[in-house]
């Protein structure tokens, strides 16, 4: 009994001290972190450049301000901060005392859990349902688990016929009992335990160049999925032609944007070292080639894929949800680019 004693004893004084000499170390490390809030040090990027925070504040449109938060993201005793600002968040880690960007998600559909994972959600029409992905990342940043799952809500066609609600986790049909047993624990993790800090809220930058990618993703497709919430004709023709219509939106964008930077002047920007005009608009020529090359497709295997899971009228909304979402991708790459070179 007295051994037994003495064991717990010095395993509390273990505990202990390792807890002491963790809680420095995040201490450090959050100083470490803070200075580079305060603009005092920059951080390195994946290339290897010095990234400065101000980098980080590139879509301040209205003001909103930012938050950040101090979280162990894969379990290694290296507390990240996470810097977050719609629809980007930054992950940074400390390493050789130095301030390294860890992992980047621009997705707005993605948030932080309170074990560091991370979830996607997004909800959707034809039918309504939801979608959802959970992923760890481990300490290169790379997905070291991941579990994909949805529900969809019954549908009504034309004939009058009702579909069965329906579930999948990771791509197979479940019941509903399997669903909710497989999902419980992703589900249930939440993001209510994080402790977010507000930063001081910055002047707008003065280039509207610099926040147009932003104000089209809010404009377009905000009212395209405020849209598909509570369509007026919520028949697979009704839902395909809300897509197709913002497809279109940011098809204009994409060629407005393709024109500019074909016109675009690029000896008078700090990428001339980089790049001669002949050279620049080359490059976003073939940009423009392969992506059209490459959507063609994509699209057609999504289609393909979509036929071999579900079948039935289902397809042709999901297909064109997904050409939505190609399109809008390659409209901001185009914006964005424009961005940088304004």
């Amino acid at each position: 009994m007295k051994r037994f004693l003495v064991l717990v004893c010095v395993l509390s004084l273990f505990l202990g001290i390792f807890a002491g000499c963790k809680n420095r170390e995040d201490e450090k490390n959050k100083a470490l972190y803070k200075k580079f809030i305060a603009g005092e040090i920059t951080a390195i990027d994946e290339d290897g450049v010095d990234k400065p925070f101000s980098d980080c504040l590139l879509w301040d449109l209205e003001q909103q301000g930012y938050r950040y938060t101090f979280l162990d993201m894969t379990g290694d005793g290296v507390v990240e901060l996470c810097v977050q600002q719609m629809p980007n968040m930054y992950f940074f880690t400390v390493k050789d005392d130095g301030i390294y960007l860890w992992y980047t998600e621009e997705s707005m559909y993605v948030h932080l859990l309170n074990n560091g994972a991370l979830m996607f959600e997004r909800h959707g029409g034809a039918p309504t349902h939801i979608n959802y992905e959970y992923y760890e990342l481990d300490k290169n940043a790379h997905v070291k688990f991941k579990v994909t799952f949805s529900c969809w809500d019954g549908q009504s066609i034309e004939e009058g016929k009702v579909y069965p609600d329906e579930y999948f986790f990771n791509d197979e049909k479940v019941t509903k009992e399997e669903y909710e047993a497989k999902t419980k624990k992703y589900l249930e993790i939440g993001s209510d335990k994080l402790v977010w800090y507000d930063m001081e809220k910055r002047e707008p930058k003065q280039n509207s160049v610099q926040t147009l990618s932003e104000k089209l993703t809010r404009e377009i497709d905000g009212a395209y999925n405020e849209e598909m919430k509570s369509p007026e004709d919520d028949s697979t023709a009704g839902m395909c032609a809300i897509s197709e219509k913002y497809t279109k939106k940011w098809q204009d964008v994409a060629d407005e944007y393709y024109n500019k930077l074909i016109e675009y002047d690029i000896t008078v920007t700090n990428e001339a070292s980089y790049y001669s005009a002949d050279e620049f608009h080359t490059f976003i020529k073939n940009m423009k080639t392969s992506w059209e090359k490459d959507n063609v497709v994509q699209c057609e295997n999504y289609e393909k894929t979509l036929f071999a899971i579900y079948g039935g009228s289902i397809v042709n909304t999901l297909a064109a949800d997904y050409k939505y979402n190609e399109q809008m991708n390659w409209a901001l790459k185009l914006v964005k680019i424009y961005e940088h070179l304004g």
